[in-house]
């Protein structure tokens, strides 16, 4: 339930217990330094995660070898916590290790594999390597029709990704909107209307028409976006942060400035609290910058508002 400490406090319990009755080099030792890496990548604190999972993978590589599956969970844990913290050429050559593993170790159509090319696509989305991720995609969405199906809720999410890097590799929107529209269409069925999911699909669609300047069509489907979140994760959430965002973006769009201005004071309101829970997490630290200069610069959110829309975090 996203209780981070009380799950890090387990796993210290584990570790401590397994240090003593097993060493300090067991490979049991190195799957408690694991979890708590995991824990505190989950928690926001990338730094601390990786000198835990690297203690493991030093483990693992000594105990079980290179070539063991353990490893490959490794390198994953430390591309994810690399991803997360911005690094993404260094997460790239851990997923690429993984993805090398796999492919002789699995199927090309294997669960694992899958996901393997889902991180490295994903990773390089985040890059802004809209290109190269677009190929990614469409990899993951080829060998998820045949895996799945073509109404599985994970084909809603790859036609989401194709749209998102189709816009911004091509500036393709008209495109992006089909594909978004064909992802909502499985979400609604699979997931149901007040799924997040499918709230995170409004809000690609919103998007799309926000860069396309239909600003009262982006602003109805941000509005949907919201109201899910609101009621499935919170006023304070972090995705419900975005929605604020996404709506004064359309109202600057459409030059109400004072309307969308108290948009983006609900987003800095909720922003510092988070600020204050996770110091160390730089999407997080850079919406408060960009909401303090919005705040501060009135005169400038006509301007500038709407190029801002905030993309669905992957």
């Amino acid at each position: 339930k996203g209780d981070f400490d009380a799950a890090l406090l387990e796993h210290r319990k584990a570790l401590a217990i397994r240090e003593v009755a097993l060493g300090r080099d067991h490979p049991d030792t190195a799957t408690s330094y694991n979890n708590i890496g995991v824990a505190l990548n989950n928690k926001g604190d990338f730094d601390d995660a990786l000198v835990e999972l690297h203690k493991a993978l030093a483990i693992r590589e000594v105990a079980l070898g290179r070539d063991h599956p353990h490893m490959a969970t490794s390198y994953n844990n430390i591309g994810l916590a690399l991803s997360r913290k911005g690094d993404f050429d260094a997460a790239l050559v851990e997923f690429r290790k993984v993805l090398a593993f796999f492919k002789v170790a699995l199927d090309k159509n294997h669960p694992h594999t899958l996901t393997m090319y889902r991180n490295v696509a994903e990773t390089l989305c985040r890059k802004g390597d809209f290109h190269a991720a677009l190929v990614g995609f469409r990899k993951v969405l080829a060998i998820q029709e045949v895996a799945l199906g073509w109404d599985h809720p994970d084909m809603a999410t790859a036609y989401n990704r194709i749209g998102y890097c189709l816009g911004r590799a091509k500036g393709d929107f008209d495109s992006a909107l089909m594909l978004h529209h064909k992802a909502l269409a499985i979400q609604e069925v699979a997931l149901g209307r007040d799924h997040p999911d499918t709230a995170t699909t409004y809000s690609y669609i919103g998007l799309a028409l926000l860069v396309k300047g239909d600003f009262d069509a982006a602003l109805v489907e941000f509005r949907k976006c919201l109201a899910i979140h609101e009621l499935a994760l919170g006023c304070d959430h972090q995705d419900t942060t975005q929605s604020y965002c996404n709506i004064s973006s359309a109202l600057c769009g459409k030059q109400d400035v004072d309307a969308a201005l108290v948009e983006f004071r609900n987003c800095l309101a909720i922003d510092e609290v988070d600020l204050g829970k996770n110091q160390n997490n730089p999407s997080t630290i850079a919406l408060s910058k960009y909401f303090r200069r919005v705040s501060r610069a009135r005169f400038l959110a006509h301007s500038i508002g709407y190029s801002f829309g905030l993309w669905p975090n992957f």
